[in-house]
């Protein structure tokens, strides 16, 4: 049977830092917090490189780990780990030094405490660091967080949850504790990314494009629109990345005359693709943890025709002005009144109608603290995705979306093709 290729690997160990911590530091102490207690699964990961096998699908249930970063004392942050995944951190690195395991679901009931053996490779029961960990084996990960809060010092401390589902274990035990929210706290902080973060982004993001263009130079007339869903899921399998939506494309592109903007259900008609359809490619999906997204539009077998054209073009030198003006202290409004203008240029109607609107992307499709401000302000080294569609029919609609970081001179785009052009597959 032949084998399809795979250009990338579906995994490579990140930078053993992704977090960054004085902004981390600065977000406590504006918050009032001693310490943050994190058991959200996006948040482990950022603060400690950790990721748990289930993170893909149950990030905000079940993390099974908790990390622990004390303001007054942060060159001692502690990492509570299950047994099972003892061998991750001979693969993975982490700047955290104090590991902890704990007895997890997967340790035989029948066994003492000293099950966590039977996780320990030959070759993982020669490394101090692995006898180390034995010693600190604890019966659960709520009596491995007291200790750890104990250790620190934190007993009595101001503490922010970032996932309230085991606080109140935690002050059962330690009454003096007081919680705090963690949650929009963390958000904030990851709102600015690292240099390291910058970099895994930009390659998640080749990896959808890459994507999307091996599955339009596949394409065309007489593909179905189920068929065109399941290529680029496909392409992105070979590439090594992972969708995660319930649909590979996150816009419906309908064939009837509707110019709605409509987000994919999966539970849509299929339909054939005909010569000319505009294709939105707006792509959802995630590598080594941090997500992707965005497209363009593709032109089935041809190019933009007639007011078709002149949509297309619009839309594309709109979002080049708004990548442009994009620097910190812009803020979304400002962003989308430039695009509007521009529009407005070749069709004031258009230009009315058309959809803009913008997001953080990270280790989650929405990278930014929610507190009711729509209205947000660009900071830089902000990753955002922004959003132009013009409204039309099959062979009028047009949609770009582009995701970058911003900087002192606009946004550097993490998409490598002409941003002018359509897709196109002749």
């Amino acid at each position: 049977m032949p084998t399809r290729p795979v250009v990338a690997p579906p995994y490579e160990p990140r930078p053993a830092q992704l977090c960054n911590l004085p902004r981390l530091l600065d977000m406590m102490e504006q918050r009032g917090m001693d310490a943050i207690f994190s058991y959200y699964a996006p948040n482990v990961t950022y603060l400690s490189n950790y990721a748990t096998a289930s993170s893909a699908v149950l990030d905000e249930l079940n993390s099974y780990c908790v990390v622990i970063i004390s303001r007054t004392q942060p060159n001692h942050p502690i990492l509570i780990f299950p047994d099972f995944e003892i061998n991750y951190f001979n693969h993975q690195p982490t700047w955290i030094k104090d590991l902890r395991p704990y007895r997890s679901l997967m340790a035989p009931t029948d066994r003492p405490d000293t099950s966590i053996d039977i996780f320990l490779s030959e070759e993982l029961k020669t490394k101090d660091w692995v006898l180390e960990l034995r010693d600190k084996y604890a019966p659960s990960l709520i009596a491995a967080a007291v200790t750890a809060l104990e250790d620190l010092g934190l007993a009595k401390g101001r503490i922010g949850f970032d996932n309230l589902s085991y606080a109140p274990e935690v002050t059962k035990r330690l009454p003096g504790i007081v919680v705090l929210d963690g949650y929009r706290g963390l958000k904030w902080v990851r709102m600015i990314k690292s240099e390291s973060e910058i970099a895994l982004m930009r390659k998640s993001q080749r990896l959808n494009q890459e994507a999307i263009t091996r599955t339009v130079a596949d394409g065309g007339a007489g593909m179905t629109w189920f068929e065109l869903n399941d290529a680029y899921f496909r392409n992105v399998i070979d590439l090594g990345g992972f969708v995660f939506d319930r649909g590979s494309m996150v816009l419906f592109n309908p064939k009837g005359t509707d110019p709605t903007l409509q987000i994919s259900t999966g539970l849509e008609q299929d339909y054939t693709l005909e010569q000319g359809t505009h294709v939105m490619f707006d792509c959802h999906g995630r590598w080594n943890r941090y997500c992707w997204d965005g497209g363009k539009t593709w032109i089935v077998d041809g190019e933009p025709e007639g007011f078709g054209k002149e949509v297309a073009h619009a839309t594309a030198i709109a979002m080049l002005e708004l990548m442009d003006v994009c620097r910190p202290g812009m803020k979304l409004s400002d962003l989308s009144r430039t695009a509007r203008k521009v529009i407005a240029k070749t069709n004031r109607e258009m230009s009315e109608k058309a959809y803009i609107f913008f997001h953080g992307v990270g280790l989650e499709n929405s990278d930014r603290e929610w507190g009711g401000e729509l209205d947000w302000t660009m900071e830089k080294n902000m990753v955002i995705s922004a959003h132009v569609a013009s409204p039309g029919g099959p062979k009028v609609r047009h949609y770009i979306e582009e995701v970058g970081v911003v900087t002192d001179h606009g946004v550097d785009r993490f998409f490598t093709w002409d941003a002018t052009e359509p897709l196109v597959n002749r």
